[in-house]
């Protein structure tokens, strides 16, 4: 199919490549790219109609932004639910700022960013066990990128037994854990600390470590009430024995 579409339309070109993993298979697709942005979407995924072209009317109008973010949609038809994240027409110069008032770290996805493709030459994407998507933004993230949030146009997610949110095993977890805790030192927020514990609690389910998290005046939640005052070895010993 791929060969067909690109026999009638000259301008895309079909890369087939065999036992690689993605990081490397977009990083190929990056050096192969000739245009100034590039985005990513996934073979079972869909972009609402009408989406590209506002999108790349912004990037023309601000060409100082690296990056621009547009709503997504994530689909989970075998529960029967669905999640929408929406954005502000926003610019941001600060990197930390769109972190935090954004609270990037809950959707640092490729799939929903349109990237100046001189950014993703100069900071290729890293092989690591999972979540790539979330290695590349953290590590983007000191270089301060110019970052626009736009509420133009859709992707449309839609988990699969195959998605990372269903083969997430106790090492991607923590892969996801030490990505987001250096972060989270350096920009901490109450919202970040519970999402971080969450994270620390499925991985304890899973194997029994108990991953470290600081006490901060922060007690929005039960689990950051136990974390903050009694500390997260505390929340540890109770989740065990509401288990057993």
């Amino acid at each position: 199919m791929c060969h067909k579409i690109a026999t009638a339309h000259p301008f895309i070109t079909v890369l087939e490549s065999s036992h690689v993993g993605l990081s490397q298979i977009r990083n190929k697709a990056v050096s192969m790219s000739t245009g100034q942005y590039i985005t990513f979407v996934d073979s079972d995924d869909e972009i609402a109609p009408n989406t590209y072209r506002p999108l790349l009317e912004l990037l023309e109008h601000n060409p100082d932004l690296d990056i621009v973010e547009f709503p997504i949609h994530k689909g989970y038809p075998k529960e029967g639910l669905n999640t929408w994240k929406p954005f502000n027409d926003k610019q941001f110069t600060s990197a930390k700022h769109y972190w935090l008032q954004t609270q990037a770290y809950r959707h640092c996805f490729a799939c929903n960013k349109i990237f100046h493709r001189q950014l993703l030459t100069n900071n290729p994407f890293h092989t690591v066990k999972a979540f790539e998507d979330v290695e590349l933004m953290t590590r983007l993230l000191p270089l301060n990128p110019t970052i626009a949030t736009t509420s133009h146009g859709m992707y449309r997610y839609y988990d699969t037994p195959t998605s990372i949110t269903h083969e997430a095993d106790s090492q991607a977890l923590q892969t996801l854990f030490d990505l987001q805790r250096p972060v989270y030192e350096q920009l901490p927020s109450a919202d970040y600390q519970l999402s971080l514990i969450n994270i620390a609690i499925d991985i304890f389910r899973l194997t029994g470590k108990r991953n470290p998290i600081g006490r901060k005046p922060y007690f929005n939640s039960i689990k950051q009430i136990i974390c903050n005052l009694l500390g997260v070895n505390t929340l540890y010993t109770i989740i065990k024995y509401v288990r057993s």
